[in-house]
């Protein structure tokens, strides 16, 4: 389904727009119905951090595939990589597939509760194998290695703490 253009007093609006329009559109201002989540504004906690993560997501797995052999070679200290351009490949390809789970499931005013637990699951699974890989590589990082993990860490920890604050909101709403 494709968005149609029609034109209104000051702005373009796209009527019965796809998930695309919804999620470039709200980030972009560019889009205007008559639906309550056309303005970011007007979008939960929750939904926000979700297009967030899944823009963010989108990014960082795109600069891991296209930069993966300079990467490998800035975060491993020992001659012997630790981490490979293959590893931060399938990382970023990872990362590909979380953006586009999350900007789905912000789309149309959503998540669901399931996908908000899902997503809260996968951030808390990523601190503990972060935290993990320092515990066991330590050794074999190169401080731009330990640095880029702890950020990684500090991003989601950012990204968790929204959508738990987004769902207890949503959850307070309802009852």
């Amino acid at each position: 389904m494709s968005g149609r253009l029609a034109r209104g007093p000051s702005k373009i609006h796209y009527v019965r727009g796809n998930w695309f329009d919804d999620v470039i559109g709200a980030t972009s201002g560019h889009r205007q119905t008559d639906g309550a989540e056309d303005d970011l504004s007007n979008r939960s906690l929750l939904n926000k951090t979700f297009l967030a993560d899944g823009a963010f997501s989108l990014a960082s797995g795109a600069v891991l595939i296209l930069a993966a052999v300079p990467l490998a070679a800035l975060v491993n200290a020992a001659a012997t990589p630790f981490i490979t351009p293959v590893m931060l490949k399938a990382l970023g390809a990872g990362l590909l597939i979380w953006g586009i789970f999350h900007l789905s499931a912000a789309r149309n005013g959503g998540p669901v509760a399931a996908s908000a637990r899902i997503s809260i699951a996968g951030d808390v699974l990523w601190q503990v194998a972060s935290l993990a890989l320092l515990l066991t590589a330590y050794a074999n990082l190169s401080a731009a290695g330990i640095a880029l993990v702890i950020i990684g860490m500090i991003g989601v920890s950012d990204f968790l703490f929204f959508k738990l604050r987004g769902l207890a909101r949503e959850r307070a709403a309802i009852a």
